[in-house]
Order: C-alpha cells, then structure tokens, then sequence
C-alpha cells in the first residue's frame, strides 16, 4: 500500500492519479500496486508536478516498515538517522527584519519640517 500526498498540484495530475488510486481528502492518493506499478507512478509524479510539492509513502521492509520520497519545494526534509526516517524542519523562505540585506536606514528616511 502507498500514500501521496499533493500540495498545490496542476490539475491535470490529481486526475492521472485518480486512475491508480483513491482521493481519500482533498490531495491524499491512496493506492495499492506492486512496487515497479508504484514507482512508475511516483516518476509521473515527479514529471508532471509543476507547482507545489507532493510526498510519497510505502511499505518498506524496514525498522519503521515504511519509507519516504519527497518531490517540489517543501519546509521538511526527510534524512536518516541510523537507518531511521526523521523529517528536519528547514528554515523558513520568508525574510525577517534583522535579515532584511537592505534594511531602512532611519536617520536618512527622517525628514525635520523645517
């Protein structure tokens, strides 16, 4: 059995995914092939994924008994440590102010009214 989970995907690719598996929620793909089925899948997937990010899950004769691929842009980054699956949270893409590379200098933006 396996899981992809789709985050602002074209259209076109929730419709492919509807042949091969189930719509559970909104985004949620679950379906149930044999592996080489499953990573013919996942290689569309990948193709066919423009925009946002999408996460696949499957059985897998491990310690856990599931294994992980990532695909798109995505705050989580799935990393082993000895021989585990941990999601690392990356920082976030948003600028804050004391890492503005161009920030307001005030004494200059001040103007006295004369």
């Amino acid at each position: 059995m396996w899981l992809i989970d789709l985050e602002a995907p074209p259209a076109h690719l929730r419709g492919l995914l509807a042949r091969w598996s189930v719509e559970v929620r909104a985004g949620l793909y679950v379906g149930s092939t044999g592996a080489r089925v499953r990573d013919q899948i996942w290689a569309l997937v990948c193709t066919e994924l423009t925009t946002g990010n999408a996460v696949l899950v499957y059985d897998a004769r491990n310690t856990q008994g599931f294994d992980v691929r990532t695909a798109g842009v995505n705050r989580r980054e799935i990393v082993n440590v000895d021989g585990l699956s941990l999601a690392k949270f990356l920082p976030s893409q948003e600028s804050v102010p004391w890492d503005d590379p161009n920030p307001i200098d005030v004494d200059a933006a001040y103007v006295e009214d004369g």
